[in-house]
Formats: structure tokens, C-alpha cells, sequence
């Protein structure tokens, strides 16, 4: 084994999975406060479970199905199937949740979804106003770029792993698109109140992803002058 590897080992742990894990709990801690629930539920095992069940308002004894092989999957699939639901997002959505679940969670946590609570279960604050964070399908405007810069955000942070160049050109160009949709948005506010929402969470994936990506250029930079210097 290299010498070099446990370094390189340890900066690829430093600057990209442990910001990851440190995003997705602040993601969670988020989601679940949105919900009416204590946010530090999240850092609870087993507990985090049962009140992300009733989040998506599914009966407790679920909880002995996550111990059982294939059967925790699908269970796992159904909960972000209604998680999806529970905060006014559409199938695709719930799509990304179960195959991008880090990426998404964090869309859902650090967006302006807001939880669509039973009626005679309204938490705190909840807020049924048409400028709510909920995507309305009536609206008809839709800023040109919103979509560019919901997807360019997710790629951005998927992006950081090919040594956080490609995260970092397409986080940019996110950020860049979104001021121009700020403009747009300021001038008629409540003519794009459905696809805001979306660039909006582009908005916050790539400062998430640009973040991600420099730090991993960062950490390659730092391991390919230290293997030079090994080298000569």
C-alpha cells in the first residue's frame, strides 16, 4: 500500500464525505422542524424513524420492517414516495428522492417546499397563503432559466467528485442564471411564484455543490503536490 494513500484517504473524507453527512443532518434537522417535529429527532437512531413515520403519516409498527431484509428497501422506497408527497412535490421528485436521496433531501430541507399538514392537524405556522413555498400548478409564468438552474445546481454538486471541476463550472453558471432569474422575479413576483420555487432550490444546491467542489479541488491540489514532492 502507497504511504500516500491514508492521506489521500483521509482528505477525501475531510473535504467531501464529511461536509456531505454534516449537509444531509442540517437537510434532515430542517425537514423535520418543517414538519412540526423536533429537529435533533434526526440525530436519534431508530427514533429519527419513527418520527420521519409519522411525517409521512404511516403507522409506527413500520419500524419492525426496517429490519428485515429487501422488505426495509421497499419500506424505505414508500417513505420518500410520501415524503415527496407530504411536501407538495410530484412523482419526479419522489424519483430523486429514492435515487439521489442525499441530493435531494437536501432540496427538500433547504428549499421553500413547506409541509402539507392533515386539517385537523395543522403544526405551528403553517402556512396555506397562494405565496406559500408550495408549487401551484396554476401558476403559468416560468422564468427561463429555472429549470437550467435546478438542474445545473444538482449536477453541480454531483459534480464535485470529478475533483471539483465540473461542480464548480456548473455551480457558477447556476449562480449566474439565478441572478438573472432574481431580476426577472422582482419585476413580477407573483406571475412566477411555481418555477421561483425551483430556482430557488437550484440556487441552494449550487452554493452547496460550488462549496463542496472547491473544497474537493482543494484536497486534490494538496494531494497531488504532496505525491510530487514524494516523487522527487
Amino acid at each position: 500500500m502507497s504511504p500516500a494513500f491514508p492521506l489521500i484517504f483521509l482528505l477525501f473524507f475531510v473535504f467531501l464525505i464529511l461536509p456531505l453527512i454534516v449537509f444531509s443532518i442540517i437537510a434532515n434537522w430542517k425537514i423535520y422542524e418543517k414538519a412540526g417535529k423536533p429537529g435533533w429527532a434526526v440525530l436519534i437512531p431508530v427514533y429519527n424513524t419513527i418520527v420521519l413515520l409519522e411525517i409521512v403519516r404511516k403507522p409506527i409498527w413500520w419500524i419492525a420492517l426496517m429490519f428485515i431484509p429487501i422488505a426495509n428497501l421497499v419500506v424505505i422506497i414508500l417513505i420518500y414516495i410520501e415524503l415527496a408527497k407530504v411536501f407538495g412535490k410530484d412523482s419526479g421528485f419522489a424519483l430523486g428522492l429514492v435515487f439521489l436521496s442525499p441530493i435531494f433531501i437536501m432540496i427538500l430541507g433547504f428549499g421553500d417546499a413547506k409541509y402539507i399538514a392533515p386539517a385537523s392537524q395543522e403544526p405551528a405556522g403553517f402556512d396555506s397563503d397562494p405565496e406559500s413555498n408550495l408549487v401551484s400548478v396554476n401558476d403559468e409564468g416560468v422564468l427561463p432559466n429555472a429549470t437550467a438552474v435546478l438542474v445545473l445546481g444538482i449536477v453541480s454538486i454531483v459534480g464535485c467528485a470529478f475533483y471539483g471541476v465540473v461542480g464548480l463550472v456548473c455551480g457558477i453558471i447556476a449562480l449566474s442564471l439565478h441572478k438573472r432569474n432574481k431580476d426577472a422575479y422582482a419585476l413580477s413576483p407573483t406571475k412566477y411564484v411555481a418555477s421561483w420555487k425551483n430556482a430557488k432550490a437550484g440556487y441552494i444546491c449550487a452554493i452547496i455543490g460550488v462549496s463542496l467542489s472547491a473544497l474537493y479541488f482543494i484536497a486534490f491540489l494538496m494531494t497531488f503536490v504532496f505525491l510530487v514532492i514524494e516523487s522527487v
